[in-house]
């Protein structure tokens, strides 16, 4: 798991730096990454390489490491999407909750 976890660190730094492609999130805190980081570096561990693939590192060589990649790709996307979604939501409740409090202030008035 820390080889996992090793790797995925190094390439975060990366593309901090901008030496590798992607974007790290300014918003998330550096103990919350690493906690993930680690929570992942376990899933890849337990549940793919020695559930799935059965500790066999060919089976995670070539097309089928492709396939979680692009799997993995599409995850994150996804939840990036949530993610957004889910702040434009605040951010309208927000700004509907100042609306009617001004509302509600005037009518007093």
């Amino acid at each position: 798991m820390e080889v996992v976890q090793g790797r995925l660190e190094k390439f975060i730094e990366n593309v901090d730096r901008g030496n590798a492609d992607g974007t790290i999130p300014k918003w998330i805190a550096f103990e919350t990454r690493q906690a993930s980081l680690e929570s992942f570096s376990r899933y890849i561990v337990e549940q793919i390489y020695r559930q799935t693939f059965g500790g066999n590192r060919a089976a995670l060589a070539g097309k089928q490491l492709n396939l979680l990649k692009n799997a993995c790709e599409a995850i994150y996307r996804a939840e990036q999407r949530r993610e957004w979604r889910e702040r434009e939501s605040r951010v309208d409740q927000s700004q509907n909750a100042d609306t009617n409090t001004d509302t509600e202030q005037q009518t007093v008035s």
